[in-house]
């Protein structure tokens, strides 16, 4: 999809991740002896028999998907919210999945000790975050099916952070991958919506929504953005075609977010020329934004027509019922300022008032009222402290010219988006963008974390420009 400007070489990111040979023949033998206890004790001991190989069937599991769990987690959440769709009862799959990949990422964290605990120094906040959630699950006793999900997603998202923030010390191109990793879900979720007329007919489950693929898109947009800051034309050309995509989708806040993005991404606040190109997209973006909502009527439309509601200087907006799910989730809110009302309570306040809607439509209004003002105030210290490290980072590796500038980037752009649309949407519980965006996250951090501790991170150095080969790297 597109190419990648950083050496890449299979072997040597091998080399940092595989096993030495004398440890894989101790793995060989390590073996053998397993399969002969397991069928001596089969026999003997059923049950103990059954623990060991499930107990070993997991540590080789994790062992296996510690260096390639954050790409499959991103391909997965490529199918947007099909997975979430498809229900179990009152659990969907994607929530399982949630589960499922949260211990996996904790766990695959906890067994590097010497590079985990580096991570720790960058994001402790969240871990405040996670605490104050946890806190709130026994405060109240009782949290709903619901809370319990949306629990989930803040520790898979926390997880994963820390996993990625550890990585890169061993895998010198990491933050290349999961740039290809986005490029390809990108696609793919990209694949689907424009599919998703036949497969809804198929099986309806299957079907995208265009809200869900918006929000969604918008963390490939940001790659594509910030990988075509670095001299790659067609990652231009694919975030336009996302946007494009976005566009069609109606989604009023994913599209304003988007033509926020696009001119954020060519900002440089320390150059004259920075500022200049801030003013000409600005007046670009709104130009375009004008035209589309005078002339084309299916946008007017949604702007215009149904529940007008929000007022927006003279103009009356449909907020598709925001305003009354607002105005009851902030009446509930004033019951139980300080600690909130519970994980998920938000939730079910909605869905007894305003069936078959089940969130409030405004993330920071959901934390508000499930966490109180303590909640929002320690997520707003976690996520400030993020925008200043990556932030920092950021214009450091511009400014040297270095290409880990990309990642920077993209999480800078990929955050400030997640921002934006909680002002009017439901992110922070939607596992399938939490998740890559915390992929996203943790790999910037983890970079800054191997470039400070002097690891060679790309192509950063002469030598390392010397010493592998440059061959395109495409999708």
């Amino acid at each position: 999809m597109f190419a990648a400007p950083v050496p890449w070489d299979p072997a040597r990111i091998r080399a940092n991740v595989s096993p030495s040979g004398k440890w894989r023949g101790a793995a060989v033998v390590l073996a053998v002896l397993l399969t002969f206890a397991i069928g001596f004790g089969s026999s003997r001991l059923p049950i103990v028999t059954l623990g060991i190989v499930l107990v070993v069937a997991g540590i080789t599991l994790l062992a296996m998907v510690r260096t390639y769990l954050p790409s499959l987690v991103i391909l997965l959440c490529g199918t947007v919210d099909i997975l979430v769709n498809v229900r179990f009862g009152v659990v969907s799959v994607m929530g399982l999945t949630t589960v499922l990949i949260a211990g996996l990422a904790w766990l695959a964290w906890l067994v590097v000790p010497r590079e985990g605990a580096g991570a720790l120094g960058l994001i402790w906040p969240w871990l405040l975050y996670i605490l104050w959630n946890l806190a709130s699950a026994l405060i109240w006793a009782h949290p709903s099916v619901e809370g319990i999900q949306n629990l989930f997603v803040t520790l898979s998202f926390v997880g994963l952070m820390l996993l990625c923030a550890s990585m890169p010390e061993r895998i010198p191109v990491h933050y290349a991958t999961i740039g290809r990793m986005l490029g390809i879900s990108g696609a793919i979720a990209a694949f689907l919506y424009t599919l998703s007329p036949i497969l809804g007919v198929i099986y309806p489950p299957l079907a995208i929504q265009a809200r869900s693929f918006a929000l969604f898109a918008i963390l490939g947009i940001c790659w594509f953005l910030a990988d075509s800051q670095a001299g790659n034309r067609r990652a231009l050309i694919w975030a336009g075609v996302l946007s494009l995509l976005v566009a069609a989708s109606l989604s009023r806040t994913a599209t304003a977010v988007v033509l926020v993005l696009f001119v954020l991404a060519h900002f440089d606040p320390r150059r004259l020329k920075g500022w200049m190109m801030l003013l000409f997209t600005g007046l670009l973006g709104s130009a375009a934004g004008y035209y589309a909502f005078t002339q084309v009527e299916s946008i007017r439309s949604r702007f215009v027509e149904g529940d007008t509601s929000i007022k927006i200087g003279g103009l009356a907006i449909n907020g598709e019922g925001r305003m009354g799910m607002w105005t009851a989730t902030v009446n509930s809110f004033k019951e139980s300022p300080w600690l909130g009302h519970g994980i998920g309570t938000s939730s079910e306040l909605i869905e007894r008032l305003y069936a078959p809607m089940t969130h409030p439509h405004e993330d920071y209004l959901r934390i508000l009222h499930d966490l109180g003002v303590i909640g929002l105030v320690i997520w707003v210290v976690a996520q400030v402290s993020l925008f200043v490290i990556i932030g920092r980072a950021w214009l450091s590796a511009r400014s040297a010219g270095r290409s880990e500038a990309r990642i920077h980037q993209a999480a800078v752009l990929s955050m400030l988006g997640m921002c934006m649309t909680m002002v009017t949407d439901n992110v922070i519980v939607y596992a399938f963008i939490m998740m890559p965006l915390a992929i996203l996250i943790g790999t910037s951090l983890g970079t800054i974390k191997a470039s400070r501790s002097g690891r060679r991170v790309g192509e950063d150095t002469e030598e390392v420009r010397q010493e592998l080969p440059e061959p395109a790297m495409g999708v």
